[in-house]
């Protein structure tokens, strides 16, 4: 192959490149070129509750790293916070695939490579798969999960078309590329650590594997799908294994978070395994029956929650006519609450109109009979399947409308009885929250089928004579704007009967806003119904009209690519930037410790800090005190059931003790055994309360109560004083005596994150009690230099049986799963660098051969005609 070739050959891919580079850069010029940070709420609490870890951990091998972290809940591993593993081969292969740009940017590129691949591996044409690598890359779901800052989903998200673009180059017979891909694709994708997510991708792989058997199946081919699926597997688990440690420990952690098995009976009742999250919560954020139009017409249900209008809308026309302060107006604008749906938090996930319409196309050119000529004789003469299958393209949009729809059901959550089932029965379901997650499965086949419908448009203008095609492809064509650009029609006439009101509503006449307000703000949302309605139509008639033009010869295939493309770009984009909000960069400002914190951080003995504003689901205490409260998704089971049946009510107690200004918090028990030293209730000096009555770091108790049940030790503890009583389930912890002396003393002596030292002097046995939270592996604790089972009191509490004399106590933290974990991600982590370099030199090596065969045989019959033109020269 000569060098004029192979630059013909590089070319498109080159440009795709800087096409992705340019825009992200583009998109991000705000972070990249003014030096502002991106403001991701999750990945601010994040940064809040991993602050203690970051500085402990900062310079220590791996087998020094605390994986544990007070910030959070009274205490909680940090597997899910901030870890460090063995990955630098992984780590090395995300720069290279990120082309150089920092983290979190790079996700961008890591999803537009992927889709570009995937999109290469179904044979698209690269001008083609860079519009379907754009559209995928800055959907809306994308955008509006990344400045949420939901990082490890969106990661996770963007080396799904990876994996399956490894899996489809093997079963096309590229199968050394494929595993390779697949293997990669796979380390990386895990690397995010987002269970959800690759739950939905094995769903994707699983019904993608079960379409390629019966393809193989029909072509009498089954002994080759079983060899190419056997190394897929293979390659699919080193993938997996460069990430062992991590898998372990969300294993082991599980078992005891809120997806783990339920403790208490009410629970147990309400999940048939006894296992998962609470259906309710679970299921919280589910989709509308009608919702998913979303996909097609972002704003028919009023757009996001707070969703931005200008001053010419009728709400802001209304506080100009009542006279509103700017400054308040310009705030009500900013986020309006137009969503009238029933979630209480969302925004639409919209696919983009024009590849629904595409895809549309495809579908319907495939599976119409009356495209298939004389398919009666042919479906008698070859048999159901190789009749069904002979056509895979046929097949593959049949699996993608089947996916989509999975995903659209399952999107509706409690809303469609089918999700109650899979809640109850699908091994795993019940483990996730937020159903409208799935909408990525819709969101990711609209576009791959719409990108495959484009390339056989494509293929079809390439066809000389307009009359083979005038039948077939214009009736196919009608059909599919008749589907989508009159769906969006009739939706927009049956508007009228929609009622624009919801349970925003509700809530806003509670709070007393004006009758004008909530009449204004309906008919901002019937405007941007309408608008949107009519977006959708204009996008796919222009689309329509590119297909028509171009199949009449009228325009370049040239034009009609650069017009596609740009129709994408603006339909994705312009909605995509609906949701980048004035503050989604800010100026990188030094952070400035508020009063309140200060005033706190005078004290440097142990304790822990509740912020009343938003106790449990904020993390910003946790970056400069060790807080009772938090922000995670994962907590511990058992501290969960402590806040909904004692924290709950004791937090709502406190409040009223604050208001009466007394501040005795002797009615608090539970809140005092957490060693909450202080109640920090805003920002200021004065927002300070310190809280005397708290139980310290350690003491002991006078008297032990038995329990045998999870339940009693619940109901018990909410009514003890647990500075002279503990309750402990004698089922688990066997006890000698229930009467304990309490002279002598006990005192806390130093901390770390990993590792907390007590001193004790008694003259007789005693029963110590920490304000540590009880977590079952890892957790070692030694009275001197033996160690001594530790026991778990008061529902979440950790607790020793301390001999007399003087002695020092140790609490440790050390996890074998980690450590085996580590050395298993390291040998896995080679594995993998070998295997993607042997599978692609194996290819590269097979493509040099075939170049080489085509080569001699160019000779051989180049030699041939020069014979036979001497020959006919001489006679």
């Amino acid at each position: 192959m000569n060098k004029k070739k192979i630059i013909q050959k590089m070319l498109p891919h080159t440009i795709a490149i800087l096409i992705f580079y340019v825009l992200t850069l583009i998109f991000f010029r705000e972070t990249l070129f003014n030096e502002k940070q991106i403001n991701q709420h999750d990945i601010q609490q994040y940064r809040n509750s991993a602050r203690e870890l970051n500085e402990f951990n900062a310079n220590k091998p791996l087998s020094e790293q605390s994986l544990w972290t007070n910030s959070m809940f009274s205490g909680m591993p940090s597997y899910l916070i901030s870890i460090k593993w063995y990955n630098d081969i992984v780590m090395a292969l995300y720069e290279y695939y990120g082309m150089g740009l920092s983290h979190p940017v790079r996700i961008f590129i890591f999803s537009l490579l992927s889709f570009y691949i995937l999109l290469l591996s179904f044979k698209i044409r690269p001008y083609i798969a860079i519009i379907g690598a754009i559209g995928f890359t800055f959907s809306s779901y994308n955008v509006i999960g990344f400045f949420g800052g939901h990082n490890s989903r969106i990661g996770a998200i963007a080396f799904v078309p990876l994996v399956l673009a490894g899996l489809h180059f093997a079963y096309q017979k590229k199968i050394w590329m494929g595993v390779a891909i697949t293997s990669v694709a796979m380390a990386l994708h895990i690397a995010f650590a987002h269970i959800q997510i690759t739950y939905y991708l094995l769903f994707i792989v699983l019904t993608y594997c079960i379409v390629e058997f019966f393809i193989f199946l029909s072509r009498k081919q089954l002994f080759l799908f079983l060899k190419i699926s056997i190394l897929l597997l293979i390659g699919a688990c080193i993938g997996l294994g460069t990430s062992a440690g991590k898998l372990f420990t969300i294993y082991e952690y599980n078992k005891y978070s809120i997806r783990g098995k339920a403790e208490l009976q009410e629970q147990i009742q309400e999940r048939r395994t006894g296992e998962g999250l609470d259906k309710e919560y679970a299921f919280q954020y589910s989709n509308g029956i009608i919702e998913p139009i979303v996909l097609f017409i972002p704003n028919i249900l009023g757009g996001s929650s707070q969703q931005s209008l200008d001053k010419k809308s009728y709400l802001g026309k209304k506080m100009k006519e009542y006279e509103i302060p700017d400054s308040q107006a310009n705030a009500l604008l900013e986020n309006a609450p137009t969503y009238w749906g029933n979630q209480p938090l969302t925004a639409p996930y919209y696919s983009g109109c024009i590849f629904i319409f595409l895809f549309v196309l495809g579908f319907v050119s495939h599976i119409s009979l009356k495209n298939q000529v004389d398919y009666k004789k042919e479906y008698l003469d070859k048999g159901f399947f190789h009749f069904f299958f002979e056509k895979t393209q046929r097949v593959y949009f049949l699996w993608m409308f089947f996916m989509i729809l999975a995903g659209i059901m399952l999107s509706w959550g409690s809303n469609f009885y089918l999700n109650s089932l899979l809640f109850d029965y699908l091994p795993g379901y019940n483990k996730f929250r937020s159903p409208t997650f799935t909408m990525l499965i819709p969101i990711f086949f609209f576009i791959l089928g719409g990108c495959i419908a484009l390339e056989e448009v494509f293929l079809a203008s390439f066809q000389q004579n307009w009359r083979k095609i005038e039948k077939k492809q214009i009736r196919n064509l009608l059909l599919a704007v008749l589907l989508t650009a009159g769906f969006a029609l009739l939706l927009l006439c049956i508007g009228i009967l929609f009622s624009y009101t919801g349970k925003v509503d509700t809530q806003l006449a509670e709070n007393e806003y004006p009758k004008w307000f909530l009449e204004a703000l309906i008919l901002d949302r019937k405007y941007l119904f309408r608008m949107d309605a009519f977006r959708t139509i204009f996008y796919i008639l222009l689309s329509a009209c590119v297909i028509f033009f171009l199949w009449r010869k009228k325009i370049t295939i040239q034009v009609a690519t650069l017009s596609i493309t740009t129709l994408v770009v603006f339909d994705v984009l312009l909605v995509a930037d609906r949701f980048v909000k004035k503050d989604s960069f800010t100026s990188n400002a030094p952070v400035i410790t508020p009063d309140a914190n200060k005033k706190i951080l005078l004290d440097s003995s142990y304790y822990r800090v509740l912020y009343l504003p938003n106790p449990f689901n904020d993390a910003n205490t946790s970056y400069y005190h060790h807080s009772i409260g938090g922000y995670s998704a994962a907590k511990l089971r058992r501290y969960q059931d402590l806040i909904e049946h004692c924290l709950s009510r004791e937090y709502a107690r406190c409040i009223g003790i604050i208001r009466t200004q007394e501040y005795n918090f002797t009615s608090l028990p539970v809140i005092n055994m957490l060693n909450t030293k202080y109640f920090q209730m805003g920002e200021e000096y004065k927002d300070v309360i310190k809280n005397n009555n708290a139980n310290g770091p350690v003491w002991f108790v006078k008297k032990l109560v038995p329990v045998t049940t999870p339940d009693e030790e619940m109901k018990t503890l909410c009514t003890i004083d647990t500075k002279t009583t503990a309750v402990i389930d004698v089922n688990k912890y066997p006890i000698l005596q229930t009467e304990y002396d309490t002279t002598g003393n006990i005192s806390f002596q130093k901390y770390q994150p990993n590792k907390i030292t007590y001193i004790s002097s008694t003259s007789e046995k005693r029963f110590a009690v920490f304000s540590e939270i009880y977590y079952p592996e890892g957790w070692k604790a030694k009275i001197d230099d033996q160690e001594i089972p530790i026991m778990r009191v008061n529902y979440v509490l950790r607790a020793l049986e301390i001999p007399q004399g003087e002695h020092t106590i140790t609490f440790t933290f050390e996890s074998d799963s980690y450590l085996q974990g580590n050395t298993i991600m390291k040998i896995f982590s080679w594995i993998l660098l070998g295997t993607l370099l042997s599978g692609l030199g194996y290819e590269i090596y097979k493509t040099s051969l075939i170049f080489h065969e085509n080569k001699e045989n160019t000779s051989e019959k180049n030699m041939k005609w020069k014979k036979k033109k001497i020959l006919d020269t001489s006679t």
